[in-house]
């Protein structure tokens, strides 16, 4: 019937319309989806170029696995939040120059939160002399008068140390734990012209190998006990302390033990400061571990145990730690530079520190304990490789703690600055040390 037809048509256009209100509002919910992933793209961009000016480009350029990109996000918030406090520490960003250049710089202030961030930047300009010196024949300079000895320490046995150069003393904590000072020796030996440089192999390690290194021994406060018995020994009332990696953890330590005996205090890519640093740096290691080519991971896995590790010769260790190393710069010939030469028995003693120091040092949180305790008493230089396995953002939680700090962070370098960025690591920590003589 004409009444039931338009009933029907009715109920048509209904259907329609509301089919059509659907369809619109679906839409709208895909531009609303849209729209929040833009602007949540927006967010993050803004945050990194707050906290960390060219991270997406250092992010990219090391191919880091995204968890590292979530954890720095992270970290940036919590820096963020924390930017309320007083701060002294300056943050210098150096990009990496030519090989035959020196540096001019240029400064920029910027404001954070009410507060002045000193940034400097460096533009290269040539220069003939920039070229860090080679001592191809010797790890030590050739024109220096060099010192060797040992010091008796607690347990028994004897830790040796060799002293270089004149002037006032820096005292050299190597990294591992379990390798020597050899690899530091040909670079930082250059400070040497203007200072007394002293490098020491630690307890178990190197040329110290017969010092006493059982469970009772094994220990972060005998390590800081034996750094302030060679200090008692050489006889300094005060001295600048330089630690890499592990040296670097070593020297905090040291520093929150001893702040009255310290000058100023260098840390070169140092260890975390915390618990959570360490974690990271165990992450992003083992997921740059896991993609290694097959050779190298065939090498790096002959130190995973003391069983494959003593089946080596010098040589075999030589290339394990140089493969492992590979994995810990930006560069992977940098590796190549360093001198990764070893004793078989004082590697194989090394070895075992490494492995009974990992049980024995207890959770790391140090970063409350360095602002209570040095409360700006020693001016300190933290340098960090963008590239470096350790997260550089570990470098930053410590320049925060640490009143009258200074961060330099190295574009385009990795573990090693002292070989993969001579040029600037050299400059940089002499112009600290001129600002800071005793």
């Amino acid at each position: 019937s004409p009444k039931s037809g338009r009933t029907s048509i009715s109920a048509l256009l209904s259907m329609l319309g509301r089919s059509k209100h659907r369809a619109l509002s679906l839409r709208r919910q895909r531009l609303t989806v849209i729209a929040f992933a833009i602007l949540a793209s927006i967010a993050i961009i803004v945050v990194c170029h707050q906290h960390d000016r060219g991270f997406i480009q250092s992010y990219i350029g090391s191919r880091q696995h995204p968890m590292a990109l979530l954890s720095r996000l992270s970290v940036s918030r919590e820096l963020s939040a924390s930017r309320g406090r007083k701060r002294n520490s300056d943050v210098i960003r150096v990009p990496p120059r030519p090989p035959s250049c020196s540096a001019r710089p240029i400064t920029r202030h910027e404001k954070s939160k009410g507060e002045a961030l000193s940034i400097s930047y460096l533009q290269s300009v040539p220069s003939a002399s920039s070229v860090a010196p080679d001592f191809a024949v010797s790890p030590y300079a050739p024109d220096v008068v060099v010192e060797s000895d040992f010091i008796e320490v607690a347990g028994g046995g004897k830790m040796f140390y060799t002293k270089i150069g004149s002037g006032p003393p820096i005292i050299v904590a190597h990294g591992g734990p379990g390798l020597d000072h050899r690899y530091l020796a040909s670079e930082l030996s250059a400070f040497a012209k203007n200072h007394t440089v002293i490098f020491y192999d630690q307890r178990g390690s190197g040329r110290s190998h017969n010092a006493r290194k059982d469970d009772e021994h094994i220990t972060i406060e005998t390590f800081v006990d034996d750094l302030e018995g060679l200090r008692r020994c050489l006889g300094y009332k005060k001295f600048t302390l330089m630690g890499h990696s592990w040296g670097g953890l070593l020297s905090m330590y040291y520093a929150c033990a001893h702040p009255d005996r310290i000058s100023s205090l260098i840390l070169i890519n140092s260890a975390p400061a915390d618990q959570r640093g360490q974690n990271a740096f165990d992450e992003e290691l083992g997921w740059r571990m896991r993609h290694a080519s097959g050779k190298e991971a065939a090498r790096i896995d002959s130190l995973s145990s003391n069983e494959k590790f003593h089946s080596l010769n010098a040589t075999d260790i030589g290339a394990a730690y140089r493969a492992l190393f590979g994995l810990y710069v930006s560069n992977r010939h940098s590796a190549g530079k360093l001198n990764l030469e070893f004793d078989t028995v004082a590697a194989r003693s090394g070895f075992a520190i490494s492995q009974k120091m990992e049980w024995s040092v207890p959770r790391i949180d140090l970063l409350t304990e360095l602002t209570v305790t040095l409360k700006g008493r020693v001016p300190t230089l933290i340098l960090h490789g963008f590239e470096d396995v350790v997260p550089s953002w570990t470098s930053e939680e410590i320049s925060w703690a640490i009143a009258d700090s200074k961060l330099v962070l190295l574009e385009n370098c990795g573990h090693f600055p002292f070989v993969e960025a001579p040029g600037e690591f050299t400059a940089q920590v002499n112009d600290f040390l001129d600002q800071h003589r005793v």
